[in-house]
Parts: C-alpha cells; structure tokens; sequence
C-alpha cells in the first residue's frame, strides 16, 4: 500500500501475508494495523474503501489524543474507540507540559507490562481483541504512531494465528522504517531544548520500536501465563470459540516462501 504510506499515513499495513504455524498463512485483505487516520487526503480515504474495503476502524488513542488529531471518518465505515489506557496509567500528565511528560514518563518496556497487567488495560483489551476478532469485514486499528499500543494487540491478535515470535517481532520493528527521520528530529530538537543527552535519547528511545521493548512483554505473558494464547482465554476472557473462529477465518492453507 506505498500509495497510503506516502500520503497522510506512514505505519500503515496489512497483517496478512504470514505464515502460521502447521502450513498456514495469514489472510490479506482482512485485518490492517495503522497509525492514527488523522491526515487523510480523498485520494487515501478511495483506497481505505475501495481498495482495502475497510469497513470498520477501531482507535485505541485517549480522549486527549482524539481531541488533537481526530480521525478522518465516513459514513461508510463503523468508528469504535476503544481508549487502551488513561495517561495516568502509564504517568504522563498533561498539566505540566513536555518537560513534565519527559520528567515523569515510563520506559517503554515497563509501559508495555502496564498495558498488559494493569487492571483498566486488561477490560479494554479484551474488548478490542473482541471486536477485531469477532468482526468479520475489514478492519483497521491504530494508534496515534502504531507502535505501542498497535504493537500489543498485533502481538497478541499474531500469537492468536500460530505467528512465530521471531515473525511478531519483524513486524514489530517495521515500525522504525517509517519513522527513522522523524527519531532523528525528535533527538535533535529536544538536545536542543534540553541540552541534556540523557533525556533527548529518553524522547528518541521513546520513539522506535526496540525489540527488547517487545520481547520484555512477551516475557512478562510467558512467565505469567504460559503463553499467549493462555493469556487471552485466562487474563482476558476470550471465549476459545471465538478464537476457533477467528482462525478459520483468517488461516489458509499452505505457507508463502521466505
């Protein structure tokens, strides 16, 4: 989709394409992951209908975020915002500004076991595993980059699938592609605000896709779980049927080559 990537989104994919386990692969066409719908020209919104056929938009943002940048919508296709977290999960606060949020923040890693842990993100996202799984059109989700919080739920929807980890990770970091520039002006402005290395490299950090970032989440599931897939029926309260559907859905027979 290089002509949505080049205008107005730039993490925008689809997660089909890759192989499952037992000689499956992922679906295309059915399920996207996204950074957030805010830059629309008419040119991408054709191809999100018309190409893509996405019928259904799910945005994990925050009030405060939709307020800033509100998505691009129609009326044809359904918008659910389902708010992963509330900024005081994950310690920023708005009041005090950037140097407050820079102050105050999380690492990324212990941000991600948050997400995963903490009781108000568990209810949300087993309502937006739900709703991705259980609907059967097109969909979109995302966040306002989609990494993190787009990051957690392709994990989790991925290892659903029978993905490797070795695969969730790659395309975890595809994230760094379509923002390399974009990290590198955050480092620089912030050194420039700051003139402090420790926290314009905490702002650059906070912006890529880390591998240990993930791998510390799928860590945190192992140890607490077992796996994934235990994490959603156990944690979450995924009913297993809807997972089964979900992979009849989505698996088909036969793996692409490498």
């Amino acid at each position: 989709m290089k002509d949505i990537m080049n205008k107005g989104l730039k993490n925008f994919r689809d997660i089909g394409g890759v192989n499952s386990s037992e000689g499956y692969t992922v679906r295309k066409g059915m399920i996207y992951r996204s950074d957030a719908l805010c830059n629309l020209s008419d040119e991408n919104l054709e191809t999100l209908q018309n190409k893509c056929h996405i019928s259904l938009v799910v945005d994990l943002r925050t009030d405060v975020e939709r307020g800033e940048r509100p998505d691009v919508t129609t009326d044809r296709w359904e918008y659910v915002h389902l708010q992963l977290f509330h900024e005081s999960v994950i310690g920023v606060t708005h009041e005090s500004g950037l140097m407050g949020i820079m102050d105050n923040i999380l690492d990324i890693a212990e941000i991600y076991e948050r997400m995963l842990s903490d009781p108000s993100c568990i209810l949300q996202l087993k309502r937006i595993v739900e709703e991705i799984i259980n609907y059967e059109g097109a969909v979109v989700y995302h966040c306002t980059a989609g990494k993190d919080r787009t990051g957690i739920v392709t994990m989790l929807l991925y290892s659903l699938l029978g993905v490797s980890e070795e695969d969730i990770i790659k395309d975890y970091l595809l994230t760094n592609r379509a923002f390399s520039a974009y990290v590198d002006v955050v480092y620089a402005t912030m050194l420039k605000m700051t003139g402090d290395e420790i926290k314009a490299d905490k702002m650059r950090r906070s912006c890529i896709a880390d591998e240990a970032y993930l791998k510390n989440a799928l860590e945190y599931i192992y140890q607490n779980n077992g796996s994934i897939k235990d994490y959603c029926i156990q944690t979450l309260g995924i009913a297993e049927i809807g997972i089964k559907r979900f992979r009849d859905r989505m698996l088909r027979e036969g793996n692409v080559e490498a």
